[in-house]
């Protein structure tokens, strides 16, 4: 073979070998190769059915002096406390004690005695939700709150199940799209997750003790979400 032909033959085979190697995407130094991606955004559900009863209790007593102000508030606070069961959770969240002022006929101040305040908590399972309304209603100079909400295991199982389900219909999403586009969906290679829902239920209110027995309603099922933003490579 012709030396010079030879020499032609191998220029054009390195002139192309170095195009065909430029034209295939490379990395610079500490960058990354830009690929193409599909995001999508679903929403997931879980339901769940509170499984705690928490009565917030304030006890108020009023008397001549702070010390016997207290002290009733205190023994109010001890009777209750023989009246639950041990396994019930009652905690105290702050106390109190003021001044009561009241006014002269003639436009004065006078101090008609000392008032004291014990607020409470105390949370139980929902199963004991009738018990505990039955005993705050004998407390005297007490008012108190109840209101249905979820034990934390409870919650995070269930919003574990959302994310679940909105990964779920994220990716069914995206292989449909993809396949749409003629594409092959890859791995995900970004997420955002945001769970919402409530987490404490407002149900019965009692202004005071003494009030005539009431009944509690059931506990209402209620919806936890997960809007889920996820970003696939296409291949």
């Amino acid at each position: 073979m012709d030396k010079r032909l030879l020499i032609g033959m191998l220029a054009f085979f390195l002139i192309g070998s170095v195009l065909a190697f430029s034209l295939w995407p490379q990395a610079e130094a500490g960058q990354s190769v830009e690929r193409d991606t599909l995001s999508t955004s679903c929403q997931g559900r879980a339901q769940l059915t509170p499984d705690i009863v928490e009565a917030r209790i304030t006890i108020r007593t009023h008397a001549p002096t702070a010390n016997d102000a207290v002290s009733s508030a205190f023994q109010q606070v001890a009777r209750l406390n023989q009246t639950l069961q041990p396994e019930w959770n009652l905690t105290t969240t702050s106390s109190s004690v003021w001044e009561d002022w009241g006014w002269l006929p003639r436009g004065e101040r006078r101090l008609r005695g000392w008032q004291a305040s014990i607020m409470l908590t105390l949370k139980v399972p929902v199963e004991d939700a009738a018990r505990v309304l039955a005993e705050l209603s004998r407390v005297e100079n007490a008012t108190y709150t109840i209101t249905y909400t979820v034990s934390r295991e409870r919650r995070e199982k269930a919003e574990a199940e959302a994310i679940r389900d909105a990964l779920r219909v994220c990716r069914l999403r995206a292989i449909t799209a993809a396949e749409t586009a003629g594409r092959v969906l890859g791995r995900a290679v970004g997420l955002n997750v945001h769970v919402g829902g409530p987490r404490v239920y407002p149900l019965y209110r009692s202004m005071e003790a003494g009030m005539p027995k009431q009944s509690l309603p059931e506990p209402e099922v209620v919806d936890v979400t997960a809007n889920v933003d996820v970003t696939y490579e296409l291949v």
